[in-house]
């Protein structure tokens, strides 16, 4: 066995990166509030230097329930502005893929449920998404 050392690995979130700020919980779900923050890269186009833009833009991931509550990580992502070309990227985490909304575990998680043979509108009610993103999961892993 294990063991875990904080919150942050029992919730499944393995980015260091990722800082907690504030937890909620609320009658229907819990809302965890985090930001991604780490030091500039070099810029994918040009190869410069780049510095951290001043806005954070939040994204809404859900993630696997807790404690069987349907729980949704709020990530303050940085921006980085390149010195040279100006070309502004997020700061990217191993949690999401890249232009994605859906947490990693949880597309895992719509792939065992139809390898079990549930219908998607029962995958969508268990997960607490909607029908049309389990459809659209189906047809990347088929």
């Amino acid at each position: 066995m294990e063991q875990l050392k904080n919150t942050t690995e029992l919730i499944g979130l393995k980015d260091k990166n990722i800082k907690i700020k504030t937890v909620f919980k609320a009658d229907t779900h819990i809302t965890i509030e985090a930001s991604l923050d780490y030091q500039p890269p070099l810029c994918p186009h040009c190869k410069s230097q780049m510095s951290k833009y001043d806005f954070q833009r939040a994204s809404t991931i859900p993630i696997l329930d807790v404690q069987g509550i349907p729980t949704v990580l709020k990530l303050k992502k940085r921006r980085f502005q390149c010195k040279g070309c100006r070309r502004v990227t997020v700061s990217e985490t191993s949690l999401v893929k890249k232009h994605c909304q859906i947490s990693k575990p949880v597309r895992q998680k719509i792939t065992q449920y139809h390898t079990k043979k549930l219908t998607n509108t029962a995958i969508a009610k268990r997960l607490h998404l909607s029908v049309s993103l389990v459809l659209h999961n189906k047809h990347l892993f088929n």
